[in-house]
């Protein structure tokens, strides 16, 4: 091979390297169309958009606040919560995560008040999909939400947060519709 030759194939490598680098890069950001989705789930939420890879480690739990349901004057259970408020939080929701205990819980912190639509995309855990007013008035409740099941479990009205517990919490905690979620962030 003579010189010209061979400059001439490593600009080839290094202009095949450099576009598979920006491929990879930018693939996920020019292939979503940019909907409302997650978690759980919310995968697990609303629109088209998902997380189609598994990460290559599991999503660990961020304690991010406490919540409890209030019936009345009584508190029927208190939760250790992750919040969802980016997009991107959102869309994640519980994807991927294998685990989780019965004490915790994922907020979803929605931009509006309206009806909400979530699924199971990529969810691996049964979820209980709660979805709650602004004020945090039990609006309905999509029990035991089964993984990986893309049917979307729209809300009864409308709900400005959404919260994800372990699938069949509210059954055997007494969870129920016009009940309250009061709750802090830390």
């Amino acid at each position: 091979m003579n010189a010209s030759t061979k400059k001439y194939a490593a600009i080839a490598l290094l202009s095949a390297a450099v576009f598979g680098f920006l491929y990879v890069q930018l693939a996920p950001v020019l292939t979503s169309s940019g909907g409302n989705t997650s978690d759980s789930g919310h995968h697990s939420n609303l629109g088209s958009t998902s997380q189609n890879s598994p990460s290559t480690t599991e999503p660990s739990f961020v304690l991010e606040g406490y919540g409890s349901f209030l019936d009345g004057a009584d508190t029927l259970a208190t939760f250790r919560l992750e919040l969802a408020e980016s997009p991107q939080e959102q869309a994640q929701g519980m994807m991927w995560r294998k685990h989780m205990d019965p004490d915790m819980g994922m907020l979803f912190l929605m931009p509006e008040e309206q009806m909400q639509s979530f699924w199971m995309k990529n969810t691996y855990i049964p979820l209980d999909i709660i979805y709650l007013t602004e004020s945090g008035k039990v609006v309905s409740i999509q029990a035991n939400a089964q993984p990986f099941n893309e049917t979307p479990l729209p809300s009864e009205g409308p709900a400005k947060l959404v919260l994800e517990l372990r699938g069949g919490t509210c059954a055997s905690m007494g969870i129920l519709p016009n009940m309250t979620l009061v709750w802090n962030r830390l």
